[in-house]
């Protein structure tokens, strides 16, 4: 009995933090991806930054991708990797777009892509 009741406590936690967490992140803090529980994309004046959100919703390490590496893969004729860091991965699309794919937080969920338009270098934000 007390393992099924700590099964679905666990299941109850995971819930209340599913919807918790996606407010926690703020959808006024500047990010490209307002509400994204894995990832926060950023336009600075240095390039993309990319901050890793674990599952308690705390900033566990960032990168960034300069607006130098994004420009020299141009308009490619196929989907191109720009960087890979610590499996989060940012693509150029033959669209133009610019593509993140990142780890899951959660056991059950799928990995996180987000896809938007690129960064207008003329208004950046600083996190």
């Amino acid at each position: 009995m007390a393992r099924i009741f700590g099964k679905l406590m666990g299941v109850l936690l995971v819930l209340i933090l599913a919807s918790v967490l996606p407010a926690m992140a703020g959808e006024d803090d500047g990010r490209v991806n307002p509400g994204s529980v894995e990832a926060a994309i950023y336009c600075t004046t240095q390039g993309v930054k990319i901050i890793d959100i674990d599952i308690r919703g705390v900033a566990t390490g960032s990168f960034t991708v300069s607006y130098r590496a994004i420009d020299a893969v141009g308009i490619p004729e196929v989907n191109t990797l720009i960087r890979e860091h610590r499996g989060f991965r940012l693509y150029r699309l033959t669209t133009g777009e610019l593509q993140l794919n990142a780890p899951a937080n959660w056991r059950n969920s799928g990995e996180y892509v987000f896809i938007w338009n690129g960064c207008d270098q003329s208004t950046t934000f600083q996190p």
